[in-house]
């Protein structure tokens, strides 16, 4: 009974309240204890922490590491992936071989190393008449150039040269009269310095007639009305006008709601017979006018 009491006695000097075990040097987790037994996270015991031992030269190490990883992966992308294969879409005008030549891609470059907006650039650059370009690599060895060409819509007579121009007013090529044949006449306007792949440029206050023909071109072929206008006569901003089927002279009046003028043109046709000539004039909001001649 006495060796029994010995131990709870032992035991119970052993056990306490955290404080007392504190205050008695107790073990580590036990130190920071209030008295109330509470733990405190302001307490500081004096000690100083323990510092990590860093391993000298793992800063250095793992930026190299990577470094390395890429130069690998980009040897590896040089080394494999070759272009061996260029192919073209959607020409007509130009062949493959002067869209690859323009496009100074070659066979044997890396597939991933390509520049393809340079490539584009020197397609726009070199060869008038591509409106669109786009450049994809198609893996494994692949370059697929997919182009989309202008259409020779109108042409414009400067000192004697037919310049041959798209919907956007951009130079296509230069030419003759025999040449110009199929294309809308354009007159009326005074181009400056004309260059074949640039845009016609006029004096201004004329320069705002560019922007009035170029909607109105575009809206003249979205509506596959070219085949039907021999000539367009931009003399007058204010009312520019074409010749239409080669029996009326339409006006257009200001550079407002073309694509609605151009839309009454057809209904106010159902009206007159297919022997009369004269003026249709859609220069308001109101009706179309037929003024026969």
């Amino acid at each position: 009974m006495a060796a029994n009491g010995e131990r709870r006695s032992s035991r119970g000097r052993n056990e306490g309240s955290p404080n007392d075990r504190r205050r008695q040097g107790g073990r580590r987790e036990d130190r920071g204890y209030n008295d109330s037994g509470h733990y405190d996270r302001g307490y500081y015991d004096g000690r100083r922490p323990a510092k990590r031992r860093r391993r000298r030269g793992g800063i250095f190490f793992r930026p190299l590491a990577y470094l390395l990883m890429i130069a690998a992966m980009l040897a590896g992308i040089s080394v494999f992936f070759k272009v061996s294969n260029i192919i073209v879409k959607g020409n007509s005008r130009y062949s493959s071989e002067q869209i690859i030549l323009s496009s100074e891609i070659e066979i044997g470059e890396s597939l991933f190393f390509i520049n393809t907006f340079k490539a584009t650039s020197k397609l726009f650059s070199t060869l008038p008449y591509i409106d669109e370009a786009k450049i994809n690599r198609k893996l494994p060895d692949t370059i697929v150039i997919s182009v989309e060409e202008a259409y020779p819509l109108a042409t414009v007579c400067v000192s004697g040269n037919y310049y041959i121009i798209d919907k956007n007013c951009s130079i296509l090529e230069k030419t003759d009269y025999s040449g110009s044949i199929g294309t809308i006449a354009i007159t009326g306007i005074e181009p400056i310095l004309p260059t074949v792949g640039g845009k016609l440029e006029l004096q201004q206050p004329d320069n705002a007639k560019i922007n009035y023909l170029t909607e109105l071109l575009g809206l003249i072929l979205e509506k596959e009305l070219h085949k039907s206008i021999s000539e367009i006569d931009a003399t007058s901003i204010a009312n520019i006008t074409f010749r239409y089927m080669e029996r009326f002279t339409v006006e257009l009046g200001k550079h407002e709601r073309l694509e609605q003028k151009l839309d009454k043109l057809e209904s106010v046709l159902q009206y007159i017979s297919q022997t009369e000539t004269g003026k249709i004039l859609l220069v308001n909001d109101r009706e179309p006018r037929f003024i026969p001649d």
